[in-house]
């Protein structure tokens, strides 16, 4: 099974706008529409994982306020959420290597900016998904299903 490392601002929700960092407080949550139906597809296929840059404890109050605002399945705050690398020795600022998750080739991330989050040599296991800015029109959680499922298949074809 491979596992779906998704990220938080931008591609599930709209960014933290209103956070507030000294209580690690996320604001309002705008879940992006189409996340519960998008979500119950996603964890029937593939394991999740959120990868943010968020700080964990922010990231884990958006998720639950997404959850109790009925814009998310209530499995959701129960996923493990990863925060992105901030600059240790062999880490870029906001790295997200996918390696930590699994064997690289078994995890598939979906980013709105995977350029800012990747670690060199792992480009083919990510998917760009344009930024929510908090439309109620959007579809992309839609839309992207086909690329997560080719990509997954041309991985499992490597195997």
């Amino acid at each position: 099974m491979f596992t779906l490392a998704l990220d938080l601002e931008g591609t599930l929700i709209a960014a933290l706008e209103d956070c507030n960092l000294s209580t690690l407080d996320p604001g309002p949550v705008n879940a992006r529409p189409g996340l519960m139906d998008f979500l119950t597809w996603a964890q029937a296929r593939y394991k999740i994982v959120i990868f943010t840059g968020a700080p964990p404890e922010m990231a884990a109050k958006a998720v639950r306020r997404a959850v109790l605002a009925g814009a998310a399945p209530a499995s959701l705050g129960e996923v493990p959420i990863l925060h992105a690398a901030h600059g240790g020795e062999d880490d870029a600022p906001g790295a997200k290597d996918l390696a930590r998750i699994g064997p690289l080739g078994t995890v598939l991330a979906v980013d709105d900016n995977p350029g800012c989050h990747q670690v060199p040599g792992q480009e083919e296991f990510w998917i760009e998904i344009p930024s929510f800015k908090a439309s109620a029109t959007d579809t992309e959680l839609t839309a992207i299903r086909p690329q997560i499922e080719a990509l997954a298949a041309r991985l499992a074809e490597k195997e």
